[in-house]
This record gives structure tokens, sequence and C-alpha cells, in this order.
């Protein structure tokens, strides 16, 4: 994602921005956050929740709050899970 003051002047409309995934190789030599290719996007709740399982590397499903972007939980799962809606 970048240095995140940067991304901060350059993109005002976002609300934050959290890179996503892990390479587990790079997190063995200490370098965490970097984030990794995502498939897919993020579907949200009229609660405020965040849902995202794009990441082909580590392969978590995410819960984020839509305003703070605290991660409420984040599970593993056996290959990319997109969220989808069904109405």
């Amino acid at each position: 994602m970048g240095n995140p003051e940067r991304d901060r002047s350059e993109h005002r409309n976002y609300l934050w921005i959290v890179p996503l995934g892990v390479y587990s190789e790079l997190a063995a030599a200490g370098m965490k956050g970097t984030g990794t290719e995502n498939y897919g996007g993020p579907i949200v709740t009229a609660g405020g929740l965040v849902f995202i399982g794009a990441t082909n590397f580590d392969r978590k499903f995410r819960a984020f709050d839509k305003r703070s972007a605290a991660c409420f939980g984040k599970r593993h799962c056996r290959w990319p899970a997109v969220p989808r809606d069904h109405l």
C-alpha cells in the first residue's frame, strides 16, 4: 500500500487504508503489514461491518468496522473467499 501519510494526502476520499493479507516469507523475515494481492471486493452491511476475504496468499476472511477500521476478526479459509449476499 505504500506510505500511509502519502496515501492519506493523495486519496482524501478514503476513510482508512488497511493492507490486507500477509506473505508468510516476508512476515518470517520481520516485514509485517505488507499486504498481498487481492481478488474481489468487500461487502458492507447496514450495521457498519465490512467483510472481505479476497487475499490470495494467507486466505483469511476478515471483518472490519466501517468507521474505525478496527478488525473484529479473521478466519482462515481453504481457498480465497469473496463475500456475497443473497437478497
